[in-house]
């Protein structure tokens, strides 16, 4: 004699899940990068150095309803500060100075809270 298993019709909960996420220091647990296609964090899993200049990044989607899974090529655009080491062997492209971001003091004459070191007699 076989028992019939009673059906329950249960509803689906919805529930958020909610990530932590912080960028460097100690409380960093991994590297991450947007998912292409939900724009969730995408934790890195793996990292494969190619050359000087490029890498290769495997990383998932924390988001389960997506779970999608990438690889991403990071490479070197351009070299904004070149540091002091000598690497010229590397022929690294320069950032274009247009880019680069210029602050200048403000003339004095449009600072009117600046004070004068040597006041006028």
């Amino acid at each position: 004699m076989m028992h019939q298993i009673p059906t329950i019709k249960l509803e689906m909960l919805s529930a958020a899940l909610q990530f932590r996420l912080r960028n460097g220091g100690s409380q960093s647990r991994a590297a991450m990068i947007t998912c292409p296609i939900c724009s969730a964090p995408a934790f890195i899993r793996r990292s494969e150095r190619l050359s000087e200049t490029t890498k290769l990044l495997g990383a998932h989607c924390t988001n389960t309803g997506c779970g999608a899974t990438a690889e991403w090529v990071i490479s070197l655009k351009w070299m904004v500060n070149p540091g002091l080491i000598d690497r010229s062997d590397l022929d690294l492209p320069r950032c274009p100075p247009e880019r680069i971001t210029q602050v200048f003091p403000p003339d004095p004459e449009e600072d009117t809270n600046q004070l004068s070191m040597f006041p006028e007699e």
